[in-house]
């Protein structure tokens, strides 16, 4: 029987705990600072690549970046997750919790829900942050609508809940806070490597590359300065396979993490 006053509790003290982890913080501060820097030399990056005549907008840094800007909170939200879950298994934490009356699905569930609140949270702010930032700073110009980047942005929600699942479930099956991050750090890697760049909503980082899937056209105008538009209209098809697959994924690995964890030994 579960008690949302016990999950209260439990939620309070996990906060606690939240607000002392350096090592969560830290992560933070340098995915926010690399976003950030991301945006500031966008401009001279383009004119390293010989595009001297190009206007640099907003939505132009939003289209040449959105697999970077998405994919690297994935990192944070693992690392998020695996302490969240995984942080007190050796100071025998839980074992207290266990023996203080709270049931295991009150401390699975408890640590479950402040990992989708604060993964949520934060992973949207990490992504959310750059492209306001560089539509500010550069204007966000007239090759895309606005609305067809928030469109995007908001779909990335739904992967992300998946991977934070995933990630719950991997802490609480390893036990330990940082095994989740590796992986996570793993799969941005082989993403970058060209190995898991499939556009699909089956796999949750495969779904992030299909959101960020945007055609680019490239034209020139009387005085031969190159203008770029884009295609960022999403059909149907991957709106409702983003939803869809994103919660059967994510309700799975909820499904199988609290089924070990009941029947784990963890004393």
């Amino acid at each position: 029987m579960i008690n949302l006053k016990n999950i209260n509790h439990l939620i309070s003290a996990q906060l606690f705990q939240f607000r002392h982890e350096r090592s969560i913080w830290v992560e933070l501060l340098a995915c926010l600072a690399f976003q950030i820097v991301t945006v500031l030399i966008f401009a001279m990056s383009l004119e390293t690549q010989g595009m001297y005549d190009v206007q640099v907008t907003g939505c132009m840094y939003f289209v040449e970046n959105s697999t970077m800007i998405m994919l690297l909170p994935v990192s944070f939200v693992f690392l998020l997750a695996g302490q969240i879950c995984a942080g007190d298994f050796t100071d025998k934490t839980q074992n207290y919790e266990i023996m203080a009356g709270h049931s295991r699905s009150e401390i699975y569930y408890s640590r479950v829900i402040l990992s989708l609140i604060l993964g949520l949270f934060f992973g949207m702010f990490l992504i959310i942050i750059p492209v306001v930032a560089a539509g500010f700073y550069y204007g966000w110009g007239e090759q895309m609508p606005v609305s067809d980047a928030v469109n995007r942005i908001l779909l990335v929600a739904f992967p992300m809940i998946r991977m934070i699942c995933e990630a719950v479930f991997l802490a609480f099956i390893s036990r330990h806070p940082y095994l989740p991050a590796l992986v996570g750090g793993g799969m941005i890697m082989l993403s970058s490597l060209g190995m898991l760049n499939q556009c699909t909503p089956l796999l949750g980082i495969s779904n992030i590359n299909l959101l960020c899937r945007i055609e680019q056209y490239i034209v020139f105008d009387p005085q031969e300065h190159i203008i770029s538009t884009y295609d960022a209209s999403l059909t149907g098809t991957d709106i409702a396979g983003t939803v869809i697959f994103s919660l059967i994924g994510g309700m799975l690995a909820l499904i199988l993490g609290n089924y070990f964890f009941r029947k784990d030994d963890i004393h």
